[in-house]
């Protein structure tokens, strides 16, 4: 993923730092931080890292200085993985954890009881805790809101409200009905711990037979556009602090084209065609997303074919980057 906010030489520390401790991301000064060392004896002992009084690059500055390259490379992993029996940890969570440094993760499972997945959740930190540094664990998730199946992680919770696809909210073309379902769903998401969304979709339904349309806003990127913003904008909240979802818009520059809508998740669907010379008009929605405060931005696994960029995957291909 590519962050758009807070991004500097650090990379994703950035986003660690803002769940150490509130306040989030508190950017008081120095003196701040020694007034409040000053009334509290026992916090001299606290690791600046965790001090929601100091700035945040100063907050970066001190863990980074305390990582090791292995706990550094961790934090550049993003995996899959599901609850073990009954909400337990799995020996597969706690490798990933302990051995491999990693703390962001993407939901798989699908606990139906909500007092399982809160216990699943406070079991999860609590061994993040334990960690040498302590870093919390991010957990991600696909939108789980939806009536009817999901894509790759993506099926609906049993504890979470029911609603209409994307492609039904489109239907509807009301930006302040998909504001309120935004909001609404963060705050369950929240519930439970999760805090980034790997959603929402700025692809665009061009390809008929491209398994994952129900989960755009449709074949028009005005109509898309429309709608992409209010839905960041519920998730976030007034401002990005603790009580928001951190939006990840995907899958740039536009997942709807490929090539016989084989979906770029696998070696047979690597192809994006893009037929008609239209990648700008694929482009609108994300530029929207953008706009509205998304806080990342997905590249899809589809490498570009007939444009006038390298047919290099997105993820790695530059000059594509560079046009968002």
């Amino acid at each position: 993923m590519i962050p758009f906010k807070n991004s500097t030489r650090k990379g994703t520390v950035i986003a660690l730092i803002c769940l150490l401790a509130a306040p989030f991301g508190s950017q008081a000064s120095t003196d701040n931080s020694q007034q409040w060392l000053r009334e509290s004896p026992a916090n001299a002992s606290l690791l600046a890292y965790r001090n929601p009084h100091l700035s945040l690059e100063e907050r970066v500055d001190d863990l980074l200085q305390r990582m090791t390259l292995e706990e550094k490379a961790g934090q550049l992993m993003h995996e899959f993985f599901s609850p073990g029996p009954n909400g337990t940890l799995s020996g597969e969570t706690v490798m990933m954890i302990d051995e491999l440094q990693m703390t962001h993760f993407a939901f798989l499972g699908n606990i139906l009881d909500p007092v399982e997945a809160v216990e699943f959740h406070n079991r999860l930190q609590q061994k993040a805790l334990d960690t040498r540094l302590g870093i919390p664990i991010t957990i991600s998730s696909d939108q789980r809101h939806h009536l009817g199946p999901g894509f790759i992680g993506g099926g609906a919770l049993g504890y979470f409200s029911k609603w209409p696809s994307y492609l039904g909210f489109a239907a509807l073309r009301d930006p302040e009905l998909v504001r309120k379902h935004a909001e609404i769903a963060r705050e369950e998401f929240l519930s439970v711990g999760f805090r980034l969304a790997l959603h929402p979709q700025a692809d665009l339904s061009t390809e008929p037979r491209w398994a994952r349309i129900a989960e755009t806003y449709g074949e028009s990127a005005e109509l898309s556009a429309s709608l992409i913003g209010p839905y960041i904008e519920g998730l976030r909240g007034k401002e990005f602090g603790p009580n928001s979802m951190s939006a990840t818009t995907k899958h740039f520059p536009g997942g709807g084209p490929v090539q016989n809508g084989w979906d770029s998740h696998f070696v047979y669907g690597m192809n994006a065609t893009y037929p008609g010379n239209n990648l700008d008009y694929h482009l609108i929605s994300f530029k929207a997303a953008i706009a509205a405060g998304t806080r990342q931005i997905m590249p899809y696994y589809s490498r570009p074919i007939n444009t006038e960029y390298e047919p290099v995957a997105f993820g790695k291909n530059s000059a594509s980057m560079a046009s968002c």
